[in-house]
C-alpha cells in the first residue's frame, strides 16, 4: 500500500529521471564534435544559458527536439560579411604563368571549346 509520502517520493524520482533524459549530451563521432540535444521545454527554459554556451564555445551545436525527434539546430551566427571574406588572399597566392597553356585540350576533352 503506497501512502502520500510514497506517491510524492516516487514521483519525485520519475521527475527527475525524465528532467536527466530529456537533456542529454552526446558525441556525434562522424563530425568529430560533440552535439548537445535537449527538448523544447528545456530549451525555452534555459535559453539564456544554452545561447552563452555556443557563445563561448562549451559547445559548438545544440539540436532541440519535439517527442525526441530533431527540428532545430542552434549554431553561432557566422556575421562575416561576404565582401570581407572575397579577396581575402589576394597578392599572398603566385601562379604559374603557363596555367592556361593547355585549355584547348582540356575543353575538347569535355567536349566543348573556350
Amino acid at each position: 500500500m503506497l501512502t502520500e509520502k510514497g506517491i510524492a517520493a516516487s514521483c519525485f524520482f520519475c521527475y527527475n529521471l525524465i528532467k536527466m533524459t530529456n537533456m542529454v549530451k552526446k558525441t556525434n563521432f562522424t563530425k568529430g564534435m560533440k552535439e548537445m540535444q535537449v527538448n523544447i521545454l528545456e530549451a525555452k527554459t534555459n535559453l539564456s544559458n544554452l545561447v552563452r554556451k555556443i557563445e563561448t564555445g562549451k559547445e559548438e551545436e545544440i539540436i532541440i527536439s519535439r517527442y525526441g525527434k530533431p527540428v532545430v539546430k542552434m549554431v553561432l551566427y557566422n556575421d562575416a560579411q561576404v565582401s570581407d571574406r572575397i579577396g581575402l588572399a589576394k597578392g599572398k597566392l603566385k601562379s604559374p604563368k603557363d596555367l592556361d597553356q593547355h585549355n584547348d585540350e582540356i575543353a575538347e576533352l569535355f567536349g566543348g571549346a573556350l
